[in-house]
């Protein structure tokens, strides 16, 4: 019996091209090709290379399987480290619009943890979510490829990873810490504290160059007046150490998280000091507590109701052919009481 033998680029070529060749051959991720053949926005330099990929390959979309893909999730992912009041009220903002579209939110935490971030986001992947709503707050996985390859819709909000496809909700970071530190120097103080925020998160970024500016435009800067490295009332209640415990004291202190403002309140409440007799206090986020203290402490309010709609926007407007984009959203001020004037 004659043997036939199949030259192996033959039997290659015969093969039907799959997703994996076009984003081998386009040189971008699976989850970009995904995106791509599902209508949802990509980079249009992305989107050439794509093009360009199928058309090479002969590559014939398998509508009948993306269908079925398509209708088996209707769940929106939502992973943050922790849950702060902000949070929290994000969540369930969210639940509540996106239960009216006929969408479950899966909630998770990964508290900083690289193994759980995995974790998650592999029962993300496995869940099909249609979307995933993250505080940005995971910058271990940004060069993750179960991050990078997640065939979903990503949206950012508060903190960003640059380079991340997605649609991003910001805050004005800068300008609201600015703010806030220009009210102080209004009020005529010279020496004013930073309790500051996590390295390498972009909000923590934004409210020290907003901090920093504000004070080269004014007094000027000291360094030596920036402490802190972390969001946490634990860490807030040391950092007010290093400040108070100077030799010139400042006269005023901005958090930059309204978890370090309850650390340093509390310093303030075991020192018997006098807000804002004693110290001017104002923080960056706010929370119910801030009402019942003493006169009311001053802080920069991230408008929830504006985050939501945003996101909410970018969620529904997923699938049109458009290119990611930012939205930020603007802190407002609100003065309670507990700044004023320096003691002479």
């Amino acid at each position: 019996m004659e043997q036939r033998t199949t030259p192996a680029g033959k039997a290659a070529s015969q093969r039907k091209p799959t997703i994996h060749d076009v984003a081998r051959t386009a040189e971008v991720a699976v989850g970009t090709v995904s995106r791509f053949l599902n209508g949802r926005p990509i980079r249009n330099s992305s989107q050439e290379r794509i093009e360009a990929a199928i058309e090479q390959l002969g590559f014939v979309k398998n509508v009948a399987a993306a269908t079925i893909r398509k209708e088996a999730s209707r769940l929106v992912g939502f992973l943050v480290s922790s849950y702060d009041e902000m949070q929290i009220d994000i969540l369930a903002a969210l639940t509540e619009r996106m239960q009216a579209r006929g969408r479950i939110v899966l909630p998770l935490t990964h508290d900083g943890s690289p193994d759980i971030m995995v974790q998650a986001l592999r029962f993300f992947a496995e869940h099909r979510i249609e979307a995933l709503v993250a505080s940005g707050d995971f910058a271990a996985m940004q060069d993750s490829p179960l991050l990078r390859g997640l065939d979903t819709h990503i949206i950012l909000f508060n903190n960003d990873l640059p380079g991340l496809d997605c649609d991003r909700v910001l805050f004005g970071d800068a300008a609201g810490m600015e703010k806030a530190v220009r009210h102080l120097v209004g009020l005529g103080h010279r020496r004013i504290g930073l309790i500051s925020g996590r390295p390498g998160h972009s909000s923590a970024k934004g409210r020290l160059d907003g901090y920093l500016r504000a004070l080269k435009a004014g007094p000027g800067v000291d360094k030596a007046l920036v402490v802190g490295h972390e969001w946490s009332r634990q860490a807030g209640y040391f950092a007010g150490l290093e400040l108070l415990d100077m030799k010139n004291p400042p006269t005023a202190v901005v958090c930059a998280s309204y978890l370090s403002a309850l650390g340093l309140l509390d310093l303030v409440q075991e020192r018997g000091l006098i807000v804002p007799r004693d110290l001017s206090i104002v923080s960056f986020g706010d929370c119910n507590t801030f009402r019942l203290i003493g006169p009311g402490i001053d802080a920069l309010s991230m408008p929830v109701k504006q985050i939501v709609n945003r996101i909410d926007y970018f969620y529904s407007n997923s699938e049109k052919d458009r290119d990611f984009a930012q939205s930020i959203v603007d802190v407002q001020l609100l003065l309670r009481g507990s700044s004023a004037a320096p003691r002479l």
